[in-house]
């Protein structure tokens, strides 16, 4: 059975401390000892990440940029707007065609899998179905009906003498005195 990743990983972090200890390093005998790729050693010895610690290289935004599509996605969510996949797609999209400013030919694009993607790194955001609100509440919410409910009870109140000190706020819940 091939060893996995991380084992040949902690037994690299155990031979670079090792390493260090000694005055006159020598990378091959401690490969040999801790049993690792003298070759990996050495990079890593030399200063290269390993790839558990290297940034991503396919990835088409920056974490920068990735950064400012997340503050985008928070400021629509605090306007109690969700975003949809185009808007998150078409937003990456225009970031990359900033980014690439006047340089020739055309700017860079996210593939179609790139938003399923990036919800998957981001698992802060989510797809939630959006139900079409019902007949009863569109009207419910129409400015004009408001305006006469309140001109509605307007006139009620100054017919049955009720004043402001005697009005109780009422809902589904239960009521209160405000």
């Amino acid at each position: 059975m091939p060893e996995l990743y991380h084992d040949i990983e902690h037994r690299i972090d155990d031979a670079l401390k090792a390493l260090q200890h000694q005055t006159n390093p020598e990378v091959a005998s401690v490969a040999r000892e801790y049993d690792v790729p003298y070759q990996r050693l050495l990079a890593r010895f030399n200063g290269r990440n390993s790839k558990s610690t290297r940034p991503p290289t396919n990835r088409k935004l920056t974490e920068e940029q990735e950064s400012a599509l997340c503050q985008y996605l928070d400021t629509l969510d605090e306007m109690f707007t969700s975003a949809t996949r185009k808007q998150c797609y078409t937003t990456a999209n225009l970031i990359l065609a900033r980014a690439h400013g006047s340089n020739p030919g055309p700017p860079p694009i996210v593939g179609k899998c790139w938003v399923t993607n990036f919800l998957k790194r981001h698992p802060e955001y989510y797809i939630r179905t959006q139900k079409p609100l019902n007949q009863d509440r569109q009207i419910s919410q129409d400015p004009d009906n408001i305006m006469r409910w309140y001109e509605r009870l307007q006139r009620v109140m100054i017919e049955k003498g009720i004043t402001q000190h005697n009005t109780y706020n009422f809902d589904e819940t239960g009521f209160r005195k405000v």
